[in-house]
């Protein structure tokens, strides 16, 4: 077809998809492959409430899913032939390394503050500088591009965390408020084999609940080309340990719970909360009234989704950031408080790892799967959804915080909650 004589705009990323084998008509298959057995049989507990035949990888041949309308599968194991040409829909992006690429993501912030100095980003992303480093024989070298940390205060007053530009579990991180201990990390055994990293300012002022330090997990899911949705429930994720001044005690300073590793349900209890359960915990404190810690908490949900709504603007338009018309995405983004009740962004992550929801919490990750299926499967393919499609979604459903209505935008702003 020329696009030109219809008069339709073109972007060479936005392709018009043919409809998905099943689409229309016939029986729905779906593929689901995946590795991680909470999430799988969550994703298998949502498909059986809806009119679809469901392979599993025995029966699909590990990944071949020829006959399948949609597959939710790893992402090496996703037939991206077959998404890119329109004749399957999928659980996941080709291309996101924009957003889940730590050197790349903080580039692409700093990029679009500098066009929008008002946007939240600006104030809520901690100073990060992209540090590439090849050889311990040449680190001063290396640091001479970095000089905001190779000539930091030597007093222990400015903390600085290093990461590996690609990660996760909180792998290769360390914490450090004097240049020697930076050093040494460096000239470590195996350090000049990541060459990516990012040196952010390390936040070392969080909110304390009960002395310990917390992060947020909040899951977003990206549809199509382009909405992104968060969900309502906020993870508190904690360490287990008192929060420290010494940086090396990375336990009460990484508060991933692989890192925390609880070893049963009470530890699983005292890692894994919910956002809207702290309210309670700071008024039992006496640190405020049950009404002001309410009001505060609502704030931080408002903040954190303004935040991660204007991250997909910094991002959607860029090339190394490719939503489809037949995909969708679900990102788990870490955000920090601090005392000063002010939200940082962290990072975001493809493919979460949902099993750090724990057994308690499990009903989380259902309305995460359950919700994300209704705002994409039940639309795509209307006749394979339940029915009574959108009662469970209409009071406590995902937040609308972007939406690239327009292919031709160049990126936004987070959508106004209500």
């Amino acid at each position: 077809m020329d696009l030109a004589s219809t008069g339709v705009w073109w972007d060479e990323r936005s392709v018009a998809f043919a409809p998905a084998a099943g689409a229309t008509q016939g029986s729905l298959v779906a593929n689901v492959d995946l590795d991680c057995e909470y999430l799988r049989g969550v994703v298998l507990d949502c498909f059986s409430r809806r009119r679809w035949l469901v392979q599993h990888p025995v029966a699909a041949q590990s990944g071949d899913c020829a006959d399948a309308s949609f597959t939710w599968a790893e992402y090496e194991r996703t037939d991206f032939g077959r998404v890119l040409q329109g004749h399957l829909y999928a659980a996941c992006y080709c291309i996101r390394k924009a957003l889940i690429r730590k050197c790349q993501f903080a580039y692409l912030c700093s990029k679009f503050v500098s066009k929008r100095p008002n946007s939240c980003l600006a104030t809520g992303v901690p100073e990060t500088h992209l540090f590439e480093f090849y050889d311990a024989e040449y680190i001063e070298e290396a640091l001479a591009d970095v000089h905001e940390v190779r000539d930091m205060n030597n007093d222990g007053s400015e903390w600085w965390i290093l990461k590996p530009s690609m990660t996760n579990q909180a792998n290769g991180i360390v914490v450090f408020n004097r240049l020697e201990t930076l050093i040494a990390a460096l000239q470590a055994e195996g350090a000049d084999e990541v060459r990516e990293w990012v040196l952010q300012r390390y936040i070392h002022n969080p909110l304390l609940i009960g002395g310990r330090k917390f992060h947020l997990r909040v899951y977003a899911l990206a549809v199509g080309a382009l909405k992104v949705y968060v969900f309502r429930d906020v993870l508190t994720l904690f360490s287990l340990q008192k929060y420290s001044d010494d940086p090396a005690q990375l336990a009460a300073h990484l508060t991933n719970t692989c890192r925390q590793a609880p070893a049963d349900a009470h530890q699983e209890a005292a890692c894994v909360g919910l956002l809207s359960t702290l309210p309670e915990r700071l008024a039992s404190e006496g640190a405020l009234s049950s009404q002001e810690a309410q009001r505060r908490c609502a704030t931080v949900f408002a903040d954190a989704a303004a935040l991660i709504g204007e991250a997909f603007a910094a991002v959607s338009s860029e090339l190394s950031f490719m939503p489809l018309d037949n995909a969708f995405e679900l990102y788990g983004f870490d955000l920090l408080v601090d005392d000063q009740w002010r939200v940082w962004l962290l990072e975001a992550n493809a493919e979460p790892d949902f099993a750090q929801t724990g057994v308690e919490l499990k009903a989380v990750i259902n309305n995460v799967v359950e919700g994300t299926m209704q705002l994409t499967l039940d639309q795509w393919f209307p006749h394979g959804a339940p029915n009574g499609l959108r009662a469970s979604m209409e009071s406590q459903g995902p937040v609308l915080v972007f939406d690239r209505a327009d292919p031709r935008a160049q990126g936004g702003t987070a959508m106004q909650l209500h």
